[in-house]
């Protein structure tokens, strides 16, 4: 199993879309970035994934880091690289209610019945899931989730107000959400923001990468989003 993977453009066997990369300024801070982090990454439990600028409901986050635990990813099912985007929604609606019926599912997420059922179906040949006392139960987390953390980063060079509104976007699915900055040290308003939104912030210069301040810390599966990266990277290791 490889130690780290980068998925720089889209690959549709695994079902990720990604934006190509402008060179300018903007990638050059990027690929600077992600040198340090992959450099400096040493972990004997987990293994790094890096998205550049993949396609989600809320716009394109220029490098997305997922962090995982391979042995988890040991126990995939073939089937399970063929579920739907709708699949993975139900799936997260389960875990976060802790079962259902499909009546409800139907009302909370206004998928109609046959394709509610499709999409069950397909979620138990992948053993996501299975019934109980009437109730469609996923199994545990630690057996199907993979991702440890998942730290979303917003790169400016300029239009800060662009980048924490980005950024703030990102703690939808990221367990850290950060915006990393071609600077010093930022100014006393900007690292005030920063802690008001709860976003970090990295700058990169001459004198190397630094945190400069924290992100707020989410959990994980925070959405139907966080479940993607942990679906695109196990399909790639099952490819």
């Amino acid at each position: 199993m490889k130690d780290f993977i980068e998925f720089n453009t889209s690959n549709l066997e695994i079902g990720l879309l990604a934006r190509n990369s402008r060179k300018g300024p903007e990638q050059t801070l990027v690929r600077n970035f992600v040198d340090h982090i992959t450099n400096s990454f040493k972990n004997k439990s987990t293994k790094l994934a890096v998205f550049y600028e993949p396609q989600l409901d809320t716009g394109f986050p220029d490098i997305v880091f997922v962090e995982y635990l391979p042995r988890i990813f040991e126990k995939w099912n073939d089937v399970r690289s063929s579920i739907l985007p709708i699949d993975i929604k139900v799936l997260n609606y389960l875990h976060l209610v802790n079962g259902s019926d499909s009546s409800s599912m139907e009302n909370k997420l206004g998928i109609d019945s046959d394709n509610l059922l499709k999409s069950l179906e397909r979620l138990l040949d992948s053993k996501l899931i299975h019934r109980k006392s009437k109730q469609w139960k996923p199994f545990s987390l630690r057996n199907n989730f993979a991702i440890k953390e998942i730290v979303a980063i917003e790169a400016k060079i300029s239009n800060l107000k662009s980048a924490f509104e980005q950024a703030q976007i990102n703690k939808w699915y990221a367990s850290e959400s950060y915006i990393l900055l071609p600077t010093v040290m930022p100014n006393k308003d900007t690292i005030n923001t920063s802690q008001k939104l709860g976003v970090g912030i990295y700058t990169s210069n001459l004198n190397g990468i630094s945190k400069v301040s924290h992100s707020m810390r989410g959990m994980l599966p925070s959405c139907y989003a966080s479940w993607l990266f942990n679906e695109w990277t196990g399909r790639y290791l099952h490819l």
